[in-house]
């Protein structure tokens, strides 16, 4: 959400909408925001990034384990716009 990089209001959020306007049908569709989140794992350590945003890959992996998990067995999925808790 706080990515000044790639903001979420010019990336992520219009795709999500405009799919939704597209196809009128978004019961498939999960989009999820991460707080103090960013794009850019890698500027993590550098001066002003450190403490003040959190890594996005640990999402990434959690959000891939429950597609797999709702692809393979159904398992219901988190509703969208919900914010997901990484693994620890």
């Amino acid at each position: 959400r706080l990515d000044g990089l790639v903001p979420v209001g010019h990336s992520s959020r219009p795709w999500f909408y405009s799919s939704a306007v597209a196809g009128g049908d978004t019961a498939g569709v999960r989009y999820y925001e991460i707080e103090r989140g960013q794009h850019f794992d890698a500027f993590l350590p550098a001066p002003g990034f450190k403490g003040h945003y959190v890594a996005m890959q640990p999402f990434f992996d959690t959000a891939m384990d429950l597609l797999a998990a709702h692809l393979l067995t159904g398992s219901v999925l988190p509703p969208r716009r919900a914010l997901i808790s990484a693994a620890t």
